[in-house]
């Protein structure tokens, strides 16, 4: 339901997801987006990536990218809205944002760590120079990362 509350904030032109998996998350985003606004998913499993483009192929702003997502995402950069799923996207902050537009929002999920210890993967994305960042309790050990990139 973030998902669906943050893709529906004024002045989205572009959506990006990195991990389509299922299309769990590509629902929640398309599902808030007004006809027209482009969301590209990359997912760098072939059969995953399958599924999920039979799933979407209704929808004409939806696009499911195979392949790895620094290879498939950048030529339809930069995005207002990026909902990071993957796992190795989150231990690259840098490449993440050179895929943003200023002032875009990166919502990164299944930060589940204990909360209490150093997660120097974590800390990295809420200490960025360039990000506003908050960690956000979404379940008893579920937690995302909302962050904003600075103008």
């Amino acid at each position: 339901m973030l998902l669906h509350v943050l893709a529906s904030r004024r002045g989205i032109e572009r959506v990006a997801e990195i991990g389509t998996g299922s299309g769990v998350g590509t629902a929640w985003l398309a599902s808030a987006l007004p006809p027209g606004i482009p969301l590209h998913t990359a997912e760098r499993d072939e059969h995953l990536a399958a599924a999920a483009a039979k799933l979407f192929e209704d929808d004409p702003d939806v696009e499911v990218l195979y392949g790895d997502w620094p290879e498939v995402l950048p030529a339809h950069a930069p995005f207002d809205l990026i909902f990071v799923d993957g796992g190795r996207a989150k231990d690259d902050p840098d490449a993440v944002l050179a895929l943003a537009a200023p002032g875009a929002t990166i919502v990164l999920d299944d930060f589940s760590s204990d909360w209490g210890r150093p997660d120097p993967r974590r800390d990295g994305w809420l200490a960025h120079p360039r990000l506003a960042a908050v960690e956000v309790g979404t379940g008893q050990t579920a937690r995302v990362i909302v962050a904003v990139v600075r103008c």
